[in-house]
């Protein structure tokens, strides 16, 4: 019985970890063709004199959509990744 649990569980993990894998595949790509992302846990905007920049918040992954005078597009990283805008 000990073992079947085991094998559960690992299954279980296995389709987590799929799931996040594809979710994280279908953003990045849809940020690589200068999309807006399909997944989002949290949604901010950052005003600028220029423009802004719309920060969304992923599962693990962070993306910025710059729409500033100075900067344009999109940008995909782990989730501490840091504002181009700032510097």
């Amino acid at each position: 019985m000990e073992e079947k649990k085991k094998k559960i569980i690992i299954i279980i993990i296995w389709i987590v970890l799929f799931i996040w894998m594809v979710i994280c595949f279908v953003d990045y790509n849809k940020t690589r063709n200068e999309k807006r992302p399909l997944f989002c846990l949290n949604r901010k905007t950052l005003k600028y004199d220029d423009g802004n920049i719309d920060v969304c918040y992923g599962f693990g992954y962070k993306i910025y959509h710059y729409n500033r005078a100075t900067l344009r597009g999109f940008e995909y990283g782990p989730i501490w990744l840091s504002n181009k805008g700032d510097k």
